[in-house]
């Protein structure tokens, strides 16, 4: 065990426990970050000992994505890709976790393009972004929310890093050591 301590095979055990079903909802957009997710899973799994939400692991029917994941996990992992924010689901779920005050975390993965500047303007101008480049996710958003995205939006705006402030970074391409110190910082946030 000791030779493994440092590797990803075994990375260090932490002693939190989350007070509700799962540890963490992983929310993330799968066509940019599907295996990083999984990896991730596995990972935290493992530090945590507890069990984390991952749909394509957990989720058995799409509408129950609220009542049975971010309703009953302690946090959401934002895992932050260059489009995340603009995929409905990942919209609805910050806001659900908003509305049910259940803490984000912001997680950069390093090497896949997300820019806060380029994401505050899609969410200002929400409405008709969504309907030039995904009719059928608005029509998702709306159905959920209704015709008003205003709340939607302020969600949206309230997960961005501010400006100077350095998110917590993952990057699943680094060696053992960098790999377990990036998720001793995500664990600590």
């Amino acid at each position: 065990a000791a030779r493994w301590a440092a590797q990803t095979l075994e990375p260090p055990a932490f002693d939190w426990r989350p007070t509700r079903r799962w540890a963490t909802f992983l929310s993330h957009y799968k066509m940019e970050c599907a295996t990083d997710a999984r990896y991730l899973y596995d990972l935290l799994r493992k530090i945590l000992r507890a069990p984390i939400y991952l749909d394509s692991s957990t989720l058995s029917d799409l509408r129950s994505l609220s009542t049975d994941g971010i309703h009953q996990s302690h946090t959401v992992l934002l895992l932050a890709t260059k489009g995340v924010l603009t995929r409905p689901w990942c919209m609805l779920e910050i806001l659900e976790a908003r509305r049910r005050d259940v803490p984000i975390v912001f997680l950069k993965l390093a090497s896949k393009g997300f820019d806060a500047a380029e994401m505050r303007e899609y969410i200002d101008d929400l409405r008709a972004r969504l309907e030039a480049t995904n009719a059928a996710g608005l029509q998702t958003v709306t159905d959920n929310v209704g015709p008003d995205l205003a709340k939607l939006q302020a969600a949206m705006r309230s997960v961005l890093p501010l400006e100077g402030d350095e998110p917590v970074v993952w990057n699943p391409h680094a060696g053992d050591n960098e790999v377990i110190a990036h998720l001793k910082e995500l664990v600590e946030a």
